[in-house]
C-alpha cells in the first residue's frame, strides 16, 4: 500500500494544485491452482485559480505582463486602491487577484479497481478473468467578479469616460457549476493453451472482452447581481445543461501460433467486433489476419556462412476494423431538441429539428494491411537491420451517395453508406549497431520510413471531359495532387522572370489579367500550360507535396552510451517531402 500526496504553488499567487493518491496491490494463492488480486487506487485532486473573465485563466496573466504598455501603470496615480484602465484592461496585471477578479475551483475524485483471477485447468489449459472498474467525479466552482477602474486626470479618479453610462473595468459577471460522473468499465474472460512436443510448439488463445463508458453531465450558468452571494437563484440563471454520452463495444478474439525449432513460425488470428455506433443487423464484423515467419538462418544448409549470424523472413496479412461517419445513436430516426425557437400565442416554444435520414447501411471500414520484411544480424548481431514493405488498404470508407436526389425541401442530404476505398504504401527501415570499448558500451541506431496516400476509387466520380478529369479526378491518384481532395499541391509552374519593361511589353502572354499592366521587372513568368494566352486557374499543375499533411519521410539516429552507471542518449529525428 502507498499514500503520497503533493502541495504545489504556481508562479503566480493565487493558483494551487493539491492532489492525494492512494494504491494499494494485493495478490494471493487461494488454492492450488487458483490466483487472485486486485489493484485498487484513489485519487483526490483540486486546482485552485484566478477567475479570468472570458479568457484563458493560466496564460493571460503572464500574457498581461509583456502586453502592457510603457507608459501604463498597473494603478491609476500609482494608488494601489484604484485599478488602472489601461489600453485593454484585461491585460492589466493588477486585476489578476481572486479578491478582484473572482475564483475557480476545479475537484476531481477518481476511482479505480482491477480484478483479476487465474486457474490453471487440466491439459495445459489456463483460464484468465480480468475485470476493471473506473469512476471520476468532476465538481467544478467558479465566480468572476464585476470591478472598476480608473483613469486619474486633474486630480480625479473617473470610473468612465466623459458622458458614457459604461464604467471602466470588466462589467461583465459570471457564475457558472459542473457536476460530471464519468464510469468506465472493462472485461475480458481468456482461455490459453500451450504445448510442446519434440520440436514443436502450440499455443492458442479463446478471449471474450468487452468495454462500456458513461458520462453524464450537469452544467448551471448564472448572471450573478453582486460579487458577494455566490448562492445561485432561478432568478439569474440563463443556462441549464444536461448531457448523457454512453458507449459500449464487444469482442470474441482467437489466436493459433505453431512454431517448430524456432525455424518455421505461423500465427493464425480473428475477431469478431460489435460496436455501439451501428445498426443491429450491421454491428458486428469479423476480422482475420496471418503471419508467417521464416529464420533461415537456423536450418543446417545456412551454418556455413558466418558473415550472417540472423536471418529471418517474414510475411503477415491482417484485417481491423475501424469507426468512421457516424455518432451515437445516428441509426435511429428522431429529432434533436434545442433546434431554434418561435413564439406562438404569445409562448415562447423551444423547437425541434429531424436528425435527417438514418445511418442504417453503413458498417465498419475494413483495414485490410499487408507486410514483408527481413531482419538480418551481423557481427555476432551487433549489427542489426529490419527492413519492411507495407500497404494498409482501406475499403468501406463513408461517403454519401449523389444520384439519388432528393427536393431541397427535404433539408437534409442521403446518409453515408461504405463506398469509397483509399490505401497507404510504403517502406521502412531501422538499422542498429551496438558495441563495448572497455568499460563504455554504446550503440548507434538509424531509421527511415517513407509512406504515402493513394486514393483508390470513389463513389460513381463525374468529369465533364478529359482535362477536367486531370485536374479535380481522386481515382487511383495519390493523395494531394487531386484537385478535389487537396489543391495544395497544385501551383503554377516558374520559367523564368522578366529581366526588363521591354521584356513585358513583348510578353505574349497575359499573367495578371490586365495585360501585364501590373507586371514589373523581376516579377516571375509563369507557364501558359493550355496554351490560351491566359494565366489563370487552369494552368495550375501538380508541384511541391501537399500543404499541411503528414511527411512522405521521416527520419532519425539514436545514440546511446553508458559507463560505470552514467548514461547519455541523444535522440534525433526529421521530416521530409511536405510543403
Amino acid at each position: 500500500m502507498r499514500i503520497t500526496h503533493l502541495d504545489q504553488d504556481a508562479m503566480l499567487r493565487d493558483f494551487s494544485y493539491k492532489r492525494t493518491n492512494l494504491q494499494a496491490n494485493i495478490n494471493t494463492q487461494l488454492a492450488n491452482k487458483l490466483q487472485v488480486g486486485t489493484q485498487i487506487a484513489l485519487r483526490h485532486e483540486k486546482t485552485f485559480n484566478i477567475g479570468v473573465p472570458g479568457l484563458d485563466d493560466y496564460f493571460n496573466p503572464f500574457l498581461s505582463v509583456f502586453s502592457m504598455w510603457p507608459t501604463e501603470a498597473p494603478y491609476a496615480n500609482d494608488n494601489p486602491r484604484y485599478i488602472n484602465q489601461t489600453h485593454n484592461v484585461n491585460a492589466n496585471p493588477a486585476t489578476y487577484k481572486k479578491d478582484i477578479t473572482g475564483w475557480i475551483e476545479n475537484i476531481w475524485h477518481g476511482m479505480n479497481i482491477n480484478l483479476n483471477a487465474q486457474y490453471e485447468l487440466p491439459f495445459g489449459i489456463t483460464a484468465r478473468g480480468v475485470l476493471s472498474y473506473n469512476y471520476q467525479n468532476e465538481d467544478f466552482d467558479g465566480m468572476e467578479y464585476t470591478y472598476p477602474a480608473y483613469i486619474y486626470s486633474n486630480g480625479v479618479y473617473q470610473d468612465r469616460a466623459p458622458g458614457s453610462t459604461v464604467p471602466y473595468g470588466n462589467q461583465n459577471p459570471w457564475r457558472e457549476k459542473h457536476k460530471r460522473n464519468v464510469i468506465n468499465r472493462y472485461a475480458q474472460f481468456q482461455l490459453t493453451y500451450n504445448k510442446t512436443i519434440g520440436d514443436h510448439s502450440i499455443s492458442a488463445v479463446a478471449a471474450y472482452e468487452r468495454s462500456d463508458y458513461d458520462n453524464t453531465y450537469f452544467v448551471v450558468h448564472s448572471v450573478p447581481t453582486n460579487n458577494y452571494v455566490s448562492l445561485m437563484s432561478f432568478a439569474e440563471q440563463d443556462i441549464l445543461q444536461d448531457s448523457w454520452q454512453v458507449e459500449a463495444r464487444a469482442g470474441y478474439i482467437g489466436r493459433v501460433n505453431y512454431n517448430y525449432q524456432q525455424r518455421y513460425l505461423l500465427e493464425l488470428l480473428g475477431r469478431y467486433d460489435g460496436s455501439y455506433l451501428y445498426a443491429p443487423d450491421r454491428r458486428w464484423g469479423f476480422f482475420s489476419g496471418i503471419s508467417a515467419g521464416w529464420r533461415i538462418s537456423n536450418e543446417k544448409f545456412f551454418r556455413n556462412i558466418t558473415a550472417i549470424n540472423d536471418l529471418k523472413l517474414r510475411v503477415s496479412y491482417g484485417e481491423t476494423g475501424s469507426e468512421a461517419g457516424i455518432g451515437a445513436f445516428d441509426y435511429l430516426p428522431g429529432y434533436n431538441y434545442l433546434s431554434g425557437s418561435s413564439v406562438f400565442n404569445g409562448a415562447y416554444t423551444i423547437g425541434l429539428r429531424p436528425r435527417g435520414l438514418p445511418i442504417t447501411q453503413l458498417s465498419w471500414v475494413m483495414n485490410r494491411t499487408k507486410n514483408i520484411g527481413v531482419d538480418v544480424g551481423f557481427l555476432n548481431n551487433k549489427l542489426t537491420a529490419q527492413f519492411d514493405v507495407f500497404e494498409r488498404k482501406r475499403t468501406g470508407l463513408p461517403a454519401g451517395k449523389y444520384d439519388v436526389l432528393l427536393p431541397s425541401e427535404v433539408g437534409y442530404a442521403l446518409p453515408n453508406e461504405n463506398l469509397n476505398a483509399d490505401a497507404t504504401r510504403g517502406i521502412e527501415g531501422i538499422i542498429n549497431y551496438n558495441a563495448k570499448a572497455g568499460q563504455v558500451t554504446y550503440s548507434i541506431g538509424v531509421n527511415a520510413s517513407f509512406a504515402r496516400v493513394r486514393s483508390l476509387y470513389t463513389y460513381k466520380p463525374r468529369f465533364g471531359n478529359a482535362y477536367n478529369e486531370y485536374r479535380v479526378s481522386n481515382e487511383d491518384r495519390w493523395g494531394g495532387v487531386s484537385g478535389t481532395g487537396d489543391q495544395n499541391a497544385f501551383g503554377y509552374r516558374v520559367i523564368g522572370r522578366f529581366q526588363s519593361q521591354a521584356d513585358i511589353d513583348k510578353h505574349p502572354v497575359n499573367t495578371d489579367g490586365q495585360g501585364n499592366r501590373t507586371m514589373l521587372p523581376g516579377d516571375f513568368i509563369y507557364d501558359d500550360v493550355n496554351n490560351d494566352g491566359l494565366i489563370n486557374d487552369l494552368d495550375r499543375r501538380p508541384i511541391g507535396y501537399p500543404r499541411g499533411q503528414n511527411p512522405f519521410l521521416s527520419y532519425g539516429a539514436v545514440m546511446n552510451a553508458s559507463y560505470k552507471g552514467f548514461s547519455l542518449a541523444l535522440v534525433l529525428a526529421g521530416a521530409s517531402m511536405q510543403s
